[in-house]
């Protein structure tokens, strides 16, 4: 397979960017730094500070001007945040 130039996958897959979205914020809100705002676009950035507001005001998650990130002690809620904001996003809610 590999000798031929092909790929050595059975599949794979094409994200929309939303998808891909998705995945940076399910992944990246499990590690310590959280997700860089910076990085992303401005409408991606606002959508996800949108979404994360009233999790931001509750005190669940943290905004230090650059990454949104969960506290040391509230780690174990990633995928339960990041299914808040990510279904705020689908939902255009904030």
């Amino acid at each position: 397979m590999v000798l031929k130039g092909e790929k050595p996958l059975a599949f794979s897959e094409k994200l929309s960017k939303f998808q891909k979205i998705e995945e940076l914020v399910m992944l990246r809100l499990r590690l310590s730094y959280g997700i860089n705002l910076g990085e992303l676009e401005d409408n991606t950035r606002d959508a996800i500070l949108g979404a994360a507001k009233v999790l931001i005001d509750e005190g669940v998650l943290v905004y230090n001007g650059k990454n949104l990130y969960l506290p040391r002690e509230k780690r174990l809620l990633a995928d339960g945040v990041a299914l808040k904001i990510i279904t705020a996003m689908k939902n255009g809610t904030n």
